[in-house]
């Protein structure tokens, strides 16, 4: 009997040894609708901080603590993030005690800007005791005092430069603070503050294991004029201190078989005009002629369909139908949509600020904004995006399975929703940039945005719409994009090169030859060369991937899709004899991208690996 209980235990002891340990990526993302943004994507922590997480391999799950209930079971999530610009939150009581609750059951939580909950919607005062009920799981209290007098404030300690002024400095620019202090030995103060006649000092930056407070001012510096935004805490540092104590694999999008991604797409627009460089040709034959002709590299060219149907009367100039075949024939073109009749907004009943964006102020128009608006025709979504795909078979005997977002780039869930239920792809909105004018890591989008379940790809740069001041001189300021793509790849790989563009790129000499110089630039790195289709879906690999560590150093991974590469810290060293569809491992700036081959399922192993 003895026995027999001895095996049975050893045996149990074995199974749970062995026992897989799947890595969570879901981040809770919290934000309110009643701030300054009406819906997710114009929230800084997508806009600014989701990039972060995405390169760190998460995931964020947005919820509205406006309209949206709380999570009840939150153990899907690793963490929790909010960033609200207002302490004047709808019931700031259930979301406190329910925040409280979430700090003792060990969730991490990241605190940027403003806690959300100190004053309620009424602009009333909660109790102190109540607001640190909430954080004091975190290891910090917030006192209730505030230094306002910017002749008074003196920073009382800092980590450095590369914690908390990453990218701008704080020297003459603190106005103002909260007072709060740090509770916890194991948390680390990054910044500290203080004030000429109080004896405390506070604690504004805060990082540990158990989450992170940034307060409002000091995650990032927005330029009250201009837009422009630069970090002053370190994201990345963050993100790592407080999630990343183990090397899990990384989904990786930047990289292929070794190689950092080049893609290349072209949106519809100015496919008709007439260009400068030679009145007799279209601006796309010029496209044509000067740049697929001659470069050869793997391009998504889409037309707007409606220009392309005669009956339809939106030209009658044959060669518009001609070169647009001419185009799609070419070896190294991928056909793509962009859209039916090219709306501008894609909201059936668009908002003030869209009409004033799109139609000026004085505008009386009303209905959906669009470019084309035709005759016994109003905005369907399912036309503007899986009709205008199944219509390039007019065109092209190629197979079509990309649609590139027209106008704001913002659809809505239903238009994402009606290509995923036929398996179409799609790309666009994102603008990420990092040069020069905006020389920051804000400025750099995520990976996309879910609506309905659905995700829209976002481009991996910002097109040269963007860069000529929404296509006014200088016109060759697409050139530019190419510090982009350099300081995307040191001092860390963050974003593939995406040459994005218009036909109407050839209405100049000087938009013209700004392609040109880019196309030149990329002739001349070891790029791996792909279409847009594979990069969305490389993208959509990402969502998908779970990943589960078998035992310390041996990962098994599945459900990538088309993503074919997952980077790891260090220089690590892959048993390729125990390893399972891995083709290579590159060690890169101190990262280590493992390419895999073609398999479904992959197993990593490492020897003698610390991780």
């Amino acid at each position: 009997m003895v026995r027999i209980f001895l095996f049975i235990f050893s045996s149990l002891f074995v199974n749970l040894s062995a026992r897989a340990d799947s890595w969570n990526r879901h981040i809770l993302a919290l934000w309110d609708s009643q701030g300054t943004a009406q819906d997710y994507s114009s929230t800084v922590i997508h806009r600014k901080l989701e990039f972060i997480f995405n390169h760190q391999g998460y995931i964020l799950d947005f919820v509205d603590v406006h309209r949206d209930p709380l999570p009840k079971e939150t153990s899907k999530y690793a963490g929790i993030v909010s960033w609200f610009n207002r302490d004047g939150m709808k019931n700031p009581d259930l979301y406190s005690a329910w925040l409280g609750n979430e700090a003792k059951k060990g969730k991490k939580i990241l605190i940027f800007g403003t806690p959300g909950f100190v004053l309620d919607e009424r602009g009333g005062n909660e109790s102190v005791d109540r607001v640190n009920r909430a954080v004091r799981g975190l290891g910090f209290e917030i006192t209730g005092k505030f230094s306002d007098n910017p002749l008074l404030i003196s920073v009382a300690s800092s980590k450095g430069k590369e914690f908390v002024e990453y990218e701008r400095s704080l020297e003459n620019e603190i106005s103002s603070f909260r007072f709060v202090r740090n509770i916890s030995p194991s948390n680390e103060v990054w910044l500290s503050l203080s004030s000429k006649g109080e004896k405390e000092t506070s604690d504004v930056v805060i990082v540990g294991d158990k989450g992170a407070y940034v307060q409002d001012g000091f995650a990032i510096f927005f330029h009250p004029q201009d837009g422009k935004s630069q970090w002053r805490v370190n994201p990345f540092k963050v993100v790592e201190r407080v999630f990343g104590k183990r090397n899990w694999p990384v989904p990786d999008t930047t990289t292929r078989n070794g190689k950092r991604i080049f893609f290349s797409q072209i949106d519809g627009d100015g496919f008709m005009n007439v260009s400068e460089v030679d009145r007799k040709l279209l601006s796309s034959e010029i496209i044509l002629r000067e740049i697929l002709k001659k470069y050869r590299l793997p391009v998504t060219a889409s037309v707007i369909t409606a220009e392309m149907d005669p009956a339809l009367g939106v030209t009658s100039d044959p060669r518009v139908l001609r070169t647009a075949k001419e185009i799609l024939a070419l070896p190294n073109v991928e056909p793509g949509s962009h859209t039916f009749t090219h709306p501008l907004s894609w909201a059936k009943n668009p908002d003030k600020a869209e009409r004033v964006a799109y139609l000026g102020k004085d505008s009386r128009e009303s209905g959906p904004i669009v470019s084309y608006k035709l005759k016994n025709y109003s905005l369907d979504y399912e036309k503007e995006t899986v009709g205008s795909i199944e219509d390039l078979g007019k065109l092209t005997t190629k197979k079509a399975s990309i649609l590139l977002w027209s106008g704001s780039c913002r659809p809505p869930g239903e238009a994402l929703v009606a290509l995923e239920r036929k398996g179409y792809l799609n790309i666009n909105g994102g603008d990420s940039r990092m040069d020069t004018a905006f020389n920051s890591l804000g400025h750099l989008s995520p990976l996309g945005r879910r609506e309905s379940g659905a995700l829209q790809v976002y481009a991996g740069n910002a097109n040269e719409n963007i860069y000529t001041n929404l296509w006014s001189p200088p016109f060759a300021g697409y050139r530019d994009v190419i510090q982009t793509f350099e300081r995307t790849e040191v001092p860390r790989r963050l974003k593939p090169v995406d040459v994005y563009y218009h036909y109407y790129s050839g209405d100049h000499e000087a938009s013209l030859q700004s392609l040109r110089i880019v196309h030149d630039w990329v002739k001349t790195h070891d790029l791996e060369k792909i279409h847009a289709s594979l990069y969305a879906r490389i993208v959509r690999g990402f969502y998908s991937a779970t990943i589960e560590e078998k035992r310390p150093g041996e990962f098994f991974l599945k459900n990538y899709g088309d993503l074919r590469t997952f980077r790891f810290r260090g220089d690590l060293k892959v048993d390729e004899k125990k390893s399972r569809n891995v083709k290579s491992s590159t060690l890169y700036q101190g990262e280590l991208y493992v390419s895999l081959g073609e398999a479904p399922e992959t197993t990593i192993v490492f020897r003698g690996a610390e991780l």
